[in-house]
């Protein structure tokens, strides 16, 4: 019973990141921090386990209260390590972080860094950077149809 409990809450955490990456419109640099996200939240339920905190597992948690020992931990211990690991091997590009944020915003890129970059990526990078009007589009404030200046405009209420 405590297997089942441990399945249904790990699904739970699968489904709702998997629900986070489908949509439309759905840019890459959302979808690195969804994915980072899940993976930071597979560490912290490790750390949680191995304090015998069992918060973020309502099921096993339930479950576990009902059993006389509680001797399943270090098995759930190891699927959730296993889980961590075939996320960091299946995203293991998402780990290269100043890659990522490269290709978010090149502008604060400096020479040097531009350099450590691969070699495929390096020439699009100067160009990028070089690029004074794609700048400005970049660095212009990202206005809401509300939003006029520094001024918001809220409807107004009659009575």
């Amino acid at each position: 019973m405590l297997d089942l409990a441990i399945l249904v809450d790990v699904t739970t955490l699968l489904n709702y990141l998997n629900l986070k990456l489908q949509g439309k419109d759905k840019l890459v640099p959302s979808l690195v921090n969804d994915v980072s996200a899940f993976k930071m939240k597979l560490k912290l339920l490790i750390s949680q386990l191995e304090k015998k905190d069992l918060s973020q597992m309502p099921n096993l948690k339930e479950q576990s209260e009902c059993a006389e020992n509680i001797s399943t931990l270090q098995n759930t211990l190891k699927k959730i390590k296993l889980l961590q690991e075939a996320f960091d091997s299946r995203f293991s590009d998402f780990s290269e972080e100043d890659r990522m944020l490269a290709f978010i915003n090149p502008f604060p890129l400096i020479e040097h860094n531009i350099l450590k970059m691969p070699s495929n990526m390096q020439m699009v990078l100067i160009e990028l950077k070089a690029n004074s009007v794609l700048k400005m589009k970049f660095d212009e404030p990202k206005l809401s149809p509300n939003c006029v200046g520094n001024y918001w405009f809220l409807p107004i209420i009659t009575m």
